[in-house]
């Protein structure tokens, strides 16, 4: 799988989620993903003043850098994986801010 079709799929989950959410409890938060092997590449999601925007773009101001495999990652926007086991279980690597990491699960 390309990157591009991984991230058409984490987009249409994530924009779907933040749609549900109630965004102005997050407060305002950036986070780089790096997805690494097959459909690997980086993307970036920003919750600002309530409002969601994903780019799939690298991004050089950011709370939090997030680095996982692309499977492992869309495992968790499908519900397959837990997004805090998989932190505990070093399937994610995090770099920043890691009170980050709770409002990102929001997303997710």
């Amino acid at each position: 799988m390309a990157f591009q079709d991984t991230y058409q799929l984490i987009h249409e989950k994530m924009v779907g989620k933040a749609a549900r959410t109630d965004l102005s409890k997050i407060g305002n938060l950036t986070v780089e993903v790096l997805l690494t092997g097959e459909g690997g590449g980086a993307f970036y999601a920003s919750v600002k003043n309530g409002e969601f925007l994903m780019e799939p773009t690298a991004c050089l101001k950011k709370d939090l850098s997030v680095q996982i495999s692309a499977e492992d990652f869309l495992d968790i926007v499908n519900r397959r994986l837990n997004p805090m086991t998989a932190l505990a279980h070093g399937k994610i690597k995090t770099k920043g801010n890691l009170t980050k990491v709770l409002q990102l699960k929001k997303l997710l």
